[in-house]
């Protein structure tokens, strides 16, 4: 073989190898099998006596300090309400769209995220999105099953923060969208 074409494959090999792997998200629809994939977790259930009917993202973030919220469709508009008896839920404005951050909490990786998160959907409009955020600077886009549902998602290279809403990121204060049981943990 010439030396020029040895050269040539041995730098095709280094590119490869040098390419950053993705590591792939896997989703979830069954909160039994997404906690399987789990070694510690917290669920908040929004039961605490310390979260308001209405707070701003400051005083919604410091009741369990695992989660920063930040609603982007209405300034500061966080809810947590009465669904189904004494069951609480959040939203944000209960129509508009917000960001949950992982980056802070005691089940992940301080200031890059948490390898699982999960959800029960309470109520829905189609076309509201998640937007995942890795660890590793990709995101990815998922249209929210219906309410009832439930959703959750891994990645190996981490969740740094999701946004809920339109495609891409978008924010909103037209479509509906509330959750319940937000289930955070590590692999």
């Amino acid at each position: 073989m010439p030396k020029s074409l040895r050269l040539l494959l041995l730098l095709g090999l280094l590119a490869v190898i040098a390419l950053p792997v993705s590591a792939s998200s896997t989703t979830y629809s069954n909160r039994a099998t997404f906690l399987a994939a789990l070694s510690s977790s917290f669920t908040d259930d929004y039961e605490n006596p310390n979260y308001m009917f209405i707070q701003n993202d400051a005083q919604m973030t410091a009741v369990e300090g695992q989660t920063a919220y930040m609603s982007t469709g209405f300034s500061n508009l966080d809810i947590v309400f009465n669904d189904v008896g004494s069951n609480h839920s959040y939203c944000a404005g209960c129509n508009g769209s917000f960001i949950l951050n992982f980056t802070n909490t005691t089940f992940g990786t301080p200031g890059v995220g948490v390898f699982g998160v999960g959800f029960d959907i309470v109520d829905v409009n189609q076309g509201y999105f998640a937007t995942v955020f890795l660890g590793n600077g990709m995101e990815e886009q998922y249209a929210l099953p219906p309410a009832g549902s439930f959703w959750g998602i891994t990645n190996p290279a981490l969740i740094n923060h999701i946004c809920f809403g339109l495609p891409n990121c978008g924010a909103t204060t037209s479509l509906s969208f509330a959750l319940d049981n937000l289930t955070i943990g590590t692999p």
